[in-house]
């Protein structure tokens, strides 16, 4: 390493605020509260705990910077000697440069960890089908033969880490040992492109984890005799391996294959060995995932001893903590992120009681404690006898359930007002310095980000205020968004930076395109009591939006048209004058465009097309623009609408108190829970809200209020309305307006405190932005003054 080298912070590299971190993560670890926890997506480094002033100085290297240009740059801003600065960190600065957390600029490993063969490319004779796993040196596809026959694919990524290739190996030649039995059976090796790979048969199955979580779907009593049965049948599978002298030595949660039967395969053999005197693979390197170590490994580590060999007892120690996992949904240790603290915690103490999880099962307990002993001669003496004790488990575990807490308190907010305050001093005066010079940032006119968003804010904040003074205001800012739109101003919906593009944000939608600037102007004019000016906008809308589009989502597609037209329709309804025609064409014409491509899809559970579920680019998203057009044009609910809603309900997962949804929907990927609006749970609070107040079934009303659990349950960093705090604090309102509850309002009121600071960590070019920056905040406290008549911009229905 050269004092020359410019070393870079990975765009996929994460900081958390200690803050926002569940408690009982940190309970062992010594921690202040302004810390923050550091990792890196996708990566097997563990994550880290570091101070806030350590993070301010890893954030010099967000670009390319050498370790002295950042330290200069850091004691410079801080008023520090840069000299002793280097001294204290420089040992931490080498430890992230080993832990590729900072890398050098221009790397390899400077690029964002992601799959490197997209479905349709070839790898050998093989055509990629999808891409179900990618870590920074190993990648896992599901792949067709010439004969059309599925099977895996295993690749390492040349150049990223040598010792994979020779894992691979190792796991090639206990695989053909086995030859299919409970583990995939080899079809072949080969090198692509200096990649080594494996292929393997394709098995049908998720990993336990993905299997637990479809297990927590099912009524409790099923729920446990399925956990029990997956159990016992990775006992048997274990029992194989060890009976032909294998020890895996890497057992967790995503090393095992589930089918739908309870059917397992085993995976992952790169640091296994085979127990036999004579074979070349007796010996390997430890490793795994720390939650599943046995004693004596962590002891040898904390020790500073060399690690002792996996061997039968060890694999025996990790299925007990892996059992532990499937029939409690949590590991038998609280476990520390702090590394000795974790390994001293498997050292020392012992299994958590079932109790603690709401379970009373002593019969099973007592199989998993002896399993689970910290003293070898004290386990069972086989995999095989385990299996015996544990098949002959006859009782059924008593539930205890868990109730959450029910009730909340207000939320004193006026320290969050004084945002509301600022944003207004900033934009909301006719003499403020941004509405009088020329608008800088791109896109200059979009609602999403620019002046058409400054304006729907400022208009919402003055109907709640009943302040004419701020509408004219938003009537200004809205004048300079048409203005540049019509003169077609350069980047008034394109930014480069922010890969805001023609064609990655396309020529009709409300939120990123020339309609939302008329949408808006339609709303602000009816407010304004300009009927014709309405009217005018509302034609200029339909007209911006008769552009071809293959896009259907909500945000970005026809769908985000669907819904401004609903927008649209409610905002003139009690106008006898107001002509609807063109809405009403343009709105059943769309429907008619959506659902006749839809209706040839599969159950959403099988449509690998269409698999995001979401509001902002998924199917909660298509179903709720359909379901808002019916209610704003008063027509009734077609029969394919209501099968594609039943078909979403059914695929909502217990998580905690509440039903969690994925964002993408597969049955081999980690499900990727969120609780943001636009591809999480507080979107879909909207959807089930609008399903029980059309179809007058109490289902949707307890889909909605578990949703809305959820959402309050998950932690989330961003402040914005689009995929932040304050789209989760809308969720909570909108469930208060729609049942009177008055804990959601008080909820609501948490996020949105939470919000107003976390705001303020928002890019510059993205500060005045509605969806992504201050404005959305301060409209969201706007609302919580009047919660009755709140609204989520530009999404939810307005009280005209």
């Amino acid at each position: 390493m050269s004092n020359q080298d410019a070393f870079i912070l990975p765009e996929d590299v994460i900081l958390t605020p200690v803050r926002d971190i569940s408690k009982h993560i940190l309970k062992q670890v010594e921690y202040e509260e302004d810390d923050y926890v550091i990792s890196r997506m996708s990566s097997r480094k563990t994550s880290s705990i570091i101070d806030a002033e350590f993070a301010d100085l890893i954030r010099e290297f967000k670009t390319g910077k050498t370790i002295v240009q950042a330290i200069i740059g850091f004691s410079k801003a801080k008023k520090m000697d840069p000299e002793q600065t280097l001294e204290h960190a420089y040992p931490m600065i080498q430890r992230f440069i080993n832990a590729d957390i900072l890398v050098l600029e221009n790397s390899e490993k400077a690029k964002t960890i992601t799959s490197s063969f997209e479905p349709g490319d070839r790898i050998a004779e093989y055509e990629v089908v999808q891409c179900i796993s990618y870590i920074e040196d190993t990648e896992f596809y599901q792949v067709k033969d010439v004969n059309g026959h599925l099977a895996a694919i295993k690749i390492t990524l040349p150049g990223r880490n040598e010792e994979m290739k020779i894992r691979l190996a190792r796991e090639a030649a206990i695989l053909k040992h086995l030859d299919g039995q409970h583990v995939p059976k080899l079809l072949g090796t080969g090198t692509f492109q200096n990649a080594d790979y494996l292929a393997l048969e394709w098995f049908d199955g998720a990993t336990v984890n993905i299997s637990v979580q479809n297990l927590r779907n099912l009524p409790k009593g099923k729920s446990y005799k399925a956990r029990l049965h997956l159990c016992q049948n990775i006992l048997e599978a274990y029992a194989h391996l060890h009976a032909n002298d294998i020890i895996h030595g890497d057992i967790h949660e995503r090393n095992i294959l589930v089918d739908d039967y309870a059917n397992v395969k085993i995976i992952d053999f790169g640091i296994s060995l085979i127990d036999r005197n004579d074979s070349e693979l007796k010996e390997a390197p430890r490793g795994g995932v720390a939650h599943y170590f046995e004693p004596e490994f962590v002891e040898s580590y904390l020790a500073g001893q060399l690690s002792p060999r996996a061997n039968y007892l060890s694999d025996q120690y990790s299925l007990a903590a892996l059992l532990y996992y499937i029939l409690t949904d949590s590991y038998y240790l609280n476990f520390s992120i702090d590394k000795k603290e974790l390994f001293r915690q498997i050292a020392n103490d012992d299994p958590l009681p079932f109790s603690n999880h709401g379970i009373e099962w002593p019969e099973v307990e007592n199989v998993l404690r002896k399993a689970l002993s910290k003293t070898l001669v004290q386990r069972f003496p086989s995999v095989s006898e385990f299996l015996t004790c544990f098949s002959q488990i006859t009782t059924e575990p008593v539930i205890t359930v868990v109730q959450p807490e029910v009730t909340a308190q207000p939320v004193d907010l006026s320290d969050a007002q004084r945002l509301l305050d600022d944003v207004l001093e900033r934009m909301g005066h006719l003499s403020s310095p941004l509405l009088l010079e020329d608008y800088q940032t791109a896109p200059i006119c979009s609602v999403n980000y620019g002046m058409a968003g400054i304006a729907y804010g400022l208009y919402r904040i003055a109907m709640n205020r009943n302040d004419a003074e701020l509408l004219s205001v938003a009537d200004v800012w809205l004048s300079k968004a048409v203005a540049q739109t019509e003169a077609k101003a350069a980047r008034a919906f394109t930014n480069e930076q922010l890969d805001l593009t023609a064609e990655t944000v396309g020529q009709i939608s409300p939120y990123h395109t020339a309609s939302g600037v008329y949408l808006v102007q339609a709303l602000i004019s009816r407010a304004r009591g300009d009927f014709f000016e309405q009217q005018n906008a509302i034609e200029k809308f339909v007209a911006a939006t008769n552009a071809p589009c293959d896009n259907l989502d909500l945000t970005l597609g026809k769908s985000s048209v669907l819904l401004a037209c609903s927008i649209l329709l409610d905002s003139i309804t009690d106008n006898e004058l107001a002509d609807k025609s063109s809405l009403l064409a343009l709105g059943n014409e769309l429907m008619t465009s959506i659902w006749d491509q839809l209706n040839l899809l599969p159950t959403i559970q099988e449509c690998t097309a269409l698999p995001l579920l979401g509001i902002a680019h998924g199917w909660g998203g298509l179903v709720y623009a359909a379901m808002r057009w019916c209610e704003s044009s008063n027509l009734p609910i077609p029969s394919h609408i209501v099968e594609r809603l039943h078909q979403l309900a059914e695929l909502g997962d217990v998580k905690g108190n509440g039903i969690g949804w994925r964002r993408e929907y597969s049955k081999y990927k980690q499900p990727d829970y969120l609780p943001g609006w636009c591809n999480g749970s507080s979107g879909m609070v909207f959807l089930w809200t609008l399903a029980h107040q059309m179809l007058k079934d109490e289902k949707y009303l307890v889909l909605a209020e578990k949703t809305a659990w959820n959402v309050w349950e998950e932690h989330i960093i961003s402040g914005n309305l689009c995929c932040g705090l304050a789209g989760q604090a809308y969720g909570m309102l909108h469930l208060y307006k729609h049942t009177g509850d008055t804990n959601w309002l008080y909820r609501a009121q948490e996020f949105a405190k939470r919000a107003s600071a976390n705001i303020k960590s928002t890019p510059i070019d993205m500060l005045n932005s509605l969806y992504k920056g201050e404005v959305g905040v301060a409209v969201l406290l706007a609302d919580l003054i009047k919660p009755k008549s709140s609204c989520m911009p530009l999404f939810e229905k307005e009280s005209f």
